[in-house]
C-alpha cells in the first residue's frame, strides 16, 4: 500500500475519531497525581534525540515549576506529518502539535484556545502582536492555535554608505535614485577589476523589496472590480516592475545569476568586498556577513535603506502562514497544555525557553556572562531539545546572538523584522489560505507558479519581450488561474464570514 494511500485512509480515520467519538472523561486519579500530557516534538526528530536521562532531568524540571509531566514523541525523519496523521487517527494520546490549524479544524481535530490562553498562557499571548491572533482565528473569532508562522519584512534595500559618499551621493531610497546610484557604482568599480557586483538579488527580494513599487498594494493579492481575490502577476503594475528590472539587468546592474544564485554565494561576494547594494534578504548582510568584511575593510558599511517607488514603498510585507501549536480536540488537559506552552514562552526567573530549549541551568548550560546573564556555555550536550515548545523568532531575539558576527543579524530581528510602517501591509494579510485546499480545488496550481516563476525570469533577462506580456496573461488564463481566483475568493469571503 503506497504512503499516500495509508495517509488518505488515516486522515478518513481521524475525521471519524473526532467527530463521532467525544473525549472520555478521565480516569478519576489520586489526588497528588500530576496531569499528564504528550507533546508532538518538532525542533527535532528520533535520529537527533536526546539521551533519556536527560530528557527525564529536564521533565523533572518542568513538573517542578507548573506541576504538569510532559512526555516528549519525537517525528521520525522526513516523515514528520505522516506520523502526526497517523497518530491522531489511531487515537493514541496527544496533547500539543504543530501543523496548519485550518487542516485539523476542518478536520474538528482541534480545540480553540480562548478559554485557556489568558488565564495559563499570559506570556505567550503578549509574545505577539496582538493583531497575529487574527492569523490564527476564524471568522467567529475563536483563536485555534499559538502563533508559528509569522509576517516579516526581511527583503528591505542594504546599501554601501561609505561607497555612496565616496561617489558624492546621499543613501538612495527611491527607485529612481537607486538606479543613479547603480550607475555610478557600475562606472567607479570601487572592488576594482570590473569585479564590482551593483546590486546582488534574489527573485525573493525583487519580488517582495520591489514590486511593491509599482503596484498599489504591493507584491500581493489584490481585489479587483468585483471583489475577486486576484494574484498580483494580473495587476497592470506588475508589467511596471518588469520593465524597470529588466532595464537594471539590460544595464548590467543586476546580478546576472539572479534566479539561481545561492546563499553561500551571496555571502562570499558580500565578504569579498564586491556588493553595492543587496536586495537579496536581510540575512544575506547583518548574519555574519557585514561584520566578517568589516574585519577586513573597517570602513565598508552596509545600512538598510526603506525604499520607494512610484507607487509608493516598494517593500510588501510577508505574509504569515496558518501553521500553529494546537492542542488536540481530545486532550483532556487543555490548561495543563498551555501551561507547558508558556512555560515555553518565559523569560522570568524560570528561563522557560532556555531550560525545555537547552536543558537545565546547572546542568546543562550556564550563562557566559552570569552578571548581565547573556551567552550559554554549555556544561551538558547530552539534551537537545525534546520539550522545546518555545521555539520562535521571539524567543530566539531575547535568547541574544551566540557570537558576536551574528549581533547584528538579531538586532534586525528585534527591531525591524515587525516594523511595518516602511512595508506595504497586503488587504488580506491576516487570511491564512489553506495550501491543501488549494491544491484540492486548483489542479493546475502547480503548473501556474511554475509559469509565472518562468516567464518572470525570461522577461526581466530579455529572453521574452515584454511586448508579449499580454500574451502571458493569457496563457495564464487559458492555464486555469481563473480558478486560483475562484479558490483564493471562496476561502477569503470564508474568513472574513462574507
Amino acid at each position: 500500500m503506497t504512503s499516500t494511500r495509508v495517509i488518505g485512509l488515516a486522515l478518513g480515520a481521524l475525521f471519524w475519531v473526532a467527530t463521532t467519538a467525544a473525549a472520555a472523561p478521565a480516569t478519576e486519579a489520586a489526588a497528588d497525581a500530576p496531569p499528564e500530557i504528550s507533546f508532538y516534538a518538532f525542533s527535532l526528530n528520533e535520529e537527533n534525540a536526546s539521551a533519556p536521562e536527560s530528557v527525564k532531568v529536564v521533565q523533572d524540571w518542568v513538573l517542578e515549576q507548573i506541576g504538569v509531566l510532559v512526555h516528549p514523541i519525537l517525528p521520525p525523519r522526513g516523515g514528520a506529518e505522516e506520523k502526526l496523521t497517523l497518530l491522531l487517527a489511531s487515537g493514541e494520546k496527544l496533547d500539543i502539535f504543530s501543523s496548519s490549524w485550518s487542516k485539523y479544524r476542518a478536520l474538528d481535530a482541534i480545540q480553540p484556545i480562548n478559554d485557556v490562553l489568558p488565564e495559563y498562557g499570559p506570556t505567550v499571548m503578549n509574545a505577539y502582536p496582538a493583531e497575529f491572533w487574527d492569523l490564527m482565528s476564524d471568522s467567529e473569532g475563536n483563536i485555534w492555535g499559538v502563533v508559528r508562522d509569522f509576517p516579516r519584512a526581511d527583503q528591505p534595500l542594504y546599501v554601501r554608505r561609505d561607497w555612496a559618499g565616496q561617489l558624492g551621493m546621499e543613501v538612495p531610497a527611491t527607485v529612481e535614485s537607486l538606479e543613479a546610484f547603480l550607475a555610478a557604482v557600475m562606472e567607479a568599480d570601487p572592488a576594482g577589476n570590473g569585479t564590482t557586483i551593483p546590486l546582488m538579488a534574489n527573485l525573493t527580494g525583487l519580488l517582495s523589496g520591489v514590486a511593491g513599487g509599482f503596484i498599489p498594494g504591493g507584491y500581493a493579492n489584490w481585489q479587483d472590480a468585483d471583489g475577486s481575490i486576484t494574484p498580483p502577476e494580473l495587476h497592470p503594475g506588475y508589467r511596471a516592475f518588469l520593465e524597470a528590472v529588466h532595464g537594471w539587468f539590460a544595464d548590467g546592474y543586476l546580478f546576472k545569476e539572479f534566479s539561481i544564485v545561492k546563499r553561500a554565494d551571496i555571502d562570499q561576494a558580500v565578504r569579498d568586498n564586491r556588493v553595492a547594494a543587496s536586495l537579496a534578504g536581510a540575512g544575506r548582510i547583518t548574519d555574519r556577513n557585514h561584520y566578517h568584511l568589516r574585519e577586513a575593510v573597517p570602513t565598508a558599511e552596509y545600512v538598510m535603506s526603506p525604499l520607494s517607488g512610484p507607487e509608493g514603498w516598494a517593500e510588501t510585507m510577508r505574509k504569515g502562514g496558518d501553521r500553529a501549536l494546537m492542542i488536540d480536540k481530545r486532550s483532556q488537559h487543555p490548561e495543563a497544555a498551555m501551561k507547558f506552552i508558556d512555560l515555553g514562552f518565559r523569560w522570568d526567573d524560570v528561563y522557560g525557553y532556555l531550560s525545555t530549549r537547552h536543558g537545565v541551568q546547572g546542568v546543562h548550560w550556564e550563562f557566559t556572562d552570569a552578571e548581565n546573564e547573556t551567552g550559554l556555555t554549555v556544561l551538558d550536550d547530552t539534551y537537545k531539545g525534546d520539550l522545546a515548545v518555545g521555539v520562535s523568532i521571539v524567543n530566539a531575539v531575547r535568547s541574544g546572538p551566540a557570537t558576536p558576527d551574528r549581533a547584528e543579524f538579531y538586532e534586525f530581528l528585534g527591531t525591524h523584522f515587525w516594523d511595518f510602517s516602511r512595508v506595504k501591509r497586503p488587504f488580506d494579510w491576516d487570511v491564512g489560505y489553506d495550501p491543501g485546499q488549494v491544491l484540492d480545488n486548483v489542479s493546475a496550481y502547480g503548473d501556474i507558479n511554475r509559469m509565472i516563476q518562468e516567464e518572470t525570469v525570461k522577461f526581466i533577462t530579455g529572453a521574452r519581450s515584454l511586448d508579449t506580456y499580454d500574451d502571458f496573461v493569457a496563457d495564464l488564463r487559458s492555464l486555469g488561474i481563473e480558478t486560483l481566483v475562484a479558490e483564493l475568493t471562496r476561502q477569503y469571503r470564508a474568513a472574513k464570514g462574507g
